[in-house]
């Protein structure tokens, strides 16, 4: 799942209004670190980190104007 929200996440941004927000989950945790460098890369910042057992799920805002 990380890759698929990875390459899912440079393009997203268009989608979103000003104040809307992002879940993204399903990533392992071994994963964790590529999908938080792709987040930042994207323009997008975490308001919300969720974990249980190996899994890792995010709620992310658009930071600054990335957004259509």
């Amino acid at each position: 799942m990380a890759d698929v929200i990875i390459k899912l996440l440079p393009d997203v941004g268009q989608f979103m209004t000003e104040d809307g927000i992002l879940i993204i989950s399903g990533i392992i945790d071994i994963r964790k670190e590529d999908v938080l460098s792709a987040v930042c890369a994207n323009g997008f910042e975490i308001e919300l980190e969720a974990y249980k057992d190996n899994w890792c799920a995010f709620v992310l805002k658009t930071k600054g104007e990335i957004y259509a």
